[in-house]
């Protein structure tokens, strides 16, 4: 009704047809193997060149998405009348497999240990562990490691039946018998047969890892001619040079205590006897 200034009005009819709205469909997978991010998006529309926004982005016609994380997820469309429409859809998580392995842990040469490898895979799991040399299996969750040899890191890899994995590693360290000379003379041409000490063999990587926990020399009297503790392996004071209070010490036998911290072995104790000559 339209009403003009001497009051006179008229009426007339007319529609507002409203806007169609126009329909879309989504296809997505979800992640394939956890923490993998390769979710994706697949966007299908009856009509070309609409417009897109993922998750507050900017609009664009953008109508595929790979190596989406998991979560939730809001598409927005706008359609021909540029009027806003959404999606909502989530990218889920894969199944997360978990493995526990035994602590590191430290073994003389020539011991045994049962290696307990702990998952929640429970079909055909496949496992593998590298390297192979000194265990019973390499196959097996549960192999026994012969320590005849010295292999310092074992990587233990399980696979699902998805083929997803998921690899650990095992740090073994190794005791070995010290060499400790039975002779040494402060005369001696050879630099290294000049004092008293003792060796751990060059191919362990972790000498630094041992303390000395205490290093003694007695003579035969039972008094103490040397004795240094808590040092490492490479401490210059270390080594017994043959004297007794700045005065050089008597030709003959002498008894030496040694107790090594290793890296989780504690108070190991060596005992002998080694001759002065001079």
């Amino acid at each position: 009704t339209v009403v003009d200034d001497f009051g006179c009005e008229t009426e007339g009819n007319f529609t507002i047809n409203s806007s169609s709205s126009i329909a879309i469909d989504v296809e997505t997978t979800d992640e394939t193997c956890f923490g993998a991010n390769d979710g994706t998006l697949t966007i299908f529309s009856p009509v070309a060149n609409l417009n897109y926004s993922l998750n507050g982005l900017s609009f664009n016609p953008q109508t595929t998405y790979d190596n989406l994380q998991t979560g939730a997820y809001t598409l927005r469309y706008l359609d021909d009348n540029n009027c806003e429409n959404e999606v909502l859809f989530d990218i889920n998580s894969a199944f997360e497999i978990f493995v526990n392995l035994p602590e590191d842990t430290t073994l003389c040469l020539g011991d045994s240990l049962r290696l307990i490898a702990q998952t929640n895979v429970i079909n055909n799991p496949v496992f593998t562990w590298t390297p192979p040399l000194g265990l019973s299996c390499d196959d097996c969750p549960n192999p026994i490691i012969l320590a005849d040899e010295i292999i310092e890191q074992y990587e233990f890899k399980i696979v699902d039946e998805m083929g997803c994995e998921i690899t650990k590693g095992l740090d073994i360290k190794y005791i070995t018998e010290p060499y400790i000379p039975n002779i040494f003379s402060p005369n001696s041409l050879d630099e290294r047969n000049q004092s008293f000490r003792f060796f751990i063999g060059d191919h362990l990587s972790f000498t630094d890892e041992i303390l000395v926990k205490s290093f003694i020399v007695f003579d035969r009297w039972g008094q103490v001619v040397h004795k240094v503790s808590n040092i490492n392996l490479d401490d210059p004071t270390l080594a017994w040079k043959g004297y007794i209070r700045d005065n050089k010490a008597t030709s003959g036998v002498y008894i030496y205590q040694i107790v090594l911290d290793y890296y989780s072995a504690k108070n190991v104790t060596y005992q002998g006897a080694v001759t002065l000559v001079n």
